[in-house]
C-alpha cells in the first residue's frame, strides 16, 4: 500500500502461488509445502517427509527434462552417487525418485541459513579469518567427495550456505552435489542427460579446462573454482570482470586469476 494515500500499488501473494506442485504429495510419503527457488532445470521447494514430520528440501527436475529412459538412468546413477556422501559439510541427499507425471526429483537436507554470494553482497570483502574457516569446512566436503570420485563441477558462492550452529555463525554447506555434472541439452530430442558440446559451470569460477568439450574433468576444477570464490570473498569483487561469457573464458585461459591485491 502507499504509504501516503493508502493506495494498493503491488498484489502481495505467497511465494509460489499458482504452482501446481504446491500441496502435492511425492510418492506417498514427501509433500511439498513452499517454493524457496526456481532454476533452468525445475524448482526448489521445502517439503514434509510424512512418516516423521521431518522438515526436507525437494528438488523437482521438469518433466521434460527426463522424457526417456536414458535420462532417468543417468540421474539415478548420479543421485546415488550423491547420496555417499555423508560429510557434515555436504548436504545430505536422502532419496530420490520420479514422479507419475515424470518429474525427477530428490530429497535433502533442508538448511536454514544463507548463501555465501548473498554474505558478499550485503558485507562486501571479508576478513581473511573468516575466509580461511568458510574455505577449510569447504576443503572437507571436496575431500569426501573428491575420494569417491565425484566431481562438484559448478563450485559457487550460490552452492556455498553459512549456517548459524552453536559456536560457530559461518558452518559451510556445500550444494548440488549429484546434480552439478547433469547437463541437459535444451532442444528436442535430447537423449543423454551428459552430452557432447555442454559445458558446466559458471563462467566467472570455471577452471580454464572445462571448456574444453568432451574432456574427462578432475577434482583439479572445484580447487580452481574455489580459489576464485576465495579471492572474490577477501577482496570484495571476482579477480574477471568481465561479463561476457566468451571474454570471461579468455581471460580465465591467457591470463589466469591475478595476485591479490596488497
Amino acid at each position: 500500500l502507499c504509504p501516503l494515500c493508502g493506495v494498493r500499488t503491488i498484489l502481495e501473494r505467497e511465494p509460489g502461488a499458482g504452482d501446481p506442485m504446491l500441496g502435492r504429495v511425492l510418492d506417498r510419503r514427501y509433500r511439498i509445502d513452499l517454493l524457496l527457488g526456481r532454476g533452468g532445470m525445475g524448482s526448489v521447494y521445502r517439503g514434509t517427509q510424512l512418516a516423521t514430520g521431518q522438515v526436507v528440501a525437494i528438488k523437482v527436475i521438469r518433466a521434460d527434462h527426463a522424457e526417456n529412459t536414458e535420462a532417468i538412468k543417468r540421474f539415478q546413477r548420479e543421485a546415488r552417487a550423491a547420496s555417499r556422501l555423508t560429510h557434515p559439510h555436504t548436504v545430505r541427499v536422502f532419496d530420490f525418485g520420479q514422479t507419475e507425471a515424470g518429474e525427477l526429483y530428490m530429497v535433502m537436507e533442508f538448511i536454514d541459513g544463507r548463501t555465501l554470494a548473498s554474505e558478499m553482497k550485503s558485507g562486501g570483502a571479508m576478513p581473511e579469518p573468516r575466509v580461511a574457516r568458510i574455505a577449510f569446512g569447504t576443503c572437507q566436503a571436496l575431500a569426501e567427495a573428491h575420494g569417491l570420485g565425484l566431481v562438484h563441477r559448478d563450485l559457487k558462492p550460490d552452492n556455498l550456505m553459512l549456517v548459524d550452529t552453536v559456536g560457530n555463525p559461518d558452518f559451510v554447506k556445500v550444494l548440488d552435489f549429484g546434480l552439478a555434472k547433469l547437463a541437459w541439452g535444451a532442444g528436442p530430442g535430447t537423449t543423454q542427460l551428459t552430452q557432447a558440446g555442454v559445458v558446466m559451470g559458471t563462467p566467472h569460477y570455471m577452471a580454464p579446462e572445462q571448456w574444453d568439450f568432451d574432456r574427462d574433468l578432475s577434482p583439479a576444477v572445484d580447487v580452481y573454482s574455489l580459489g576464485v570464490i576465495l579471492w572474490e570473498a577477501l577482496c570484495g569483487a571476482r579477480p574477471i570482470a568481465a561479463e561476457s561469457p566468451l571474454e570471461v573464458m579468455i581471460l580465465h585461459r591467457e591470463n589466469g586469476v591475478p595476485d591479490l591485491p596488497p
